[in-house]
């Protein structure tokens, strides 16, 4: 009688962590379909989000088409428009040079740097107004190292009836900051041009700049 007493709770005892271990298993394998679930959802997005994401190459026919100065402008993409004629060396020497005389492109951080201007023609027309990109910085005099600098849209207006650049005949104006800027550029710029302005890419111009300043340094 006491040995059967004994057994009986060795046996219930047994069954008991047997079904413990068995929900155990049950429960680890159901996380692990869920953690498997989740990384295939996961992996699946990504990828969903990659493909649709890829910005799709375009080339375009190798022509060139001749500026007024002489020089030679291809097409780029998108849509494979040709490049904009750049401002003949006379009219952008003189817009630079005004640019540099105002406080809003010109200005000191050192009382030894220099400034420069460059800009780039944003749409092809023979009077005034002329609508430029102009990329501004003041730099160190000693070593060509920028130290402040400013990269905006700028309308330049002049009378059309001279035949000469008077940088006292010149006029801007630009866009404000913040909230003001795009209602400003759809204000002051032809809206043909707009979308070019806010998808404005200044690599080459900043590249054109740093070249002029380096030449500036070594002369």
């Amino acid at each position: 009688m006491i040995l059967s007493l004994f057994i009986k709770p060795t046996v219930i005892a047994k069954d008991t962590v047997f079904c413990y271990n068995k929900s155990m298993t049950f429960e680890r394998l159901s996380k692990n379909k869920i953690l498997i679930v989740i990384s295939f959802i996961v992996l699946l997005t990504g990828i969903c989000f990659f493909y649709f994401n890829q910005t799709e190459q375009v080339y375009c026919t190798e022509e060139a088409k001749i500026c007024p100065d002489g020089s030679a402008v291809g097409r780029i993409g998108p849509n494979c428009e040709f490049t904009v004629c750049p401002l003949s060396n006379q009219l952008e020497k003189a817009i630079t040079d005004y640019l540099v005389s105002q406080s809003q492109f010109s200005w000191k951080t050192k009382s030894d740097s220099k400034n420069l201007c460059v800009i780039e023609n944003l749409l092809e027309n023979e009077l005034f107004p002329k609508y430029v990109w102009a990329y501004c910085v003041e730099y160190d005099a000693n070593n060509g190292k920028t130290l402040s600098g400013s990269s905006l849209p700028v309308k330049i207006d002049y009378p059309n009836e001279l035949s000469f650049y008077d940088i006292d005949g010149f006029s801007y104006e630009v866009p404000g900051d913040g909230s003001q800027y795009g209602e400003d550029i759809k204000r002051i710029f032809p809206e043909e041009i707009q979308q070019k302005i806010f998808n404005f890419d200044s690599k080459n111009i900043i590249e054109k700049a740093k070249t002029i300043i380096k030449n500036n340094i070594s002369n």
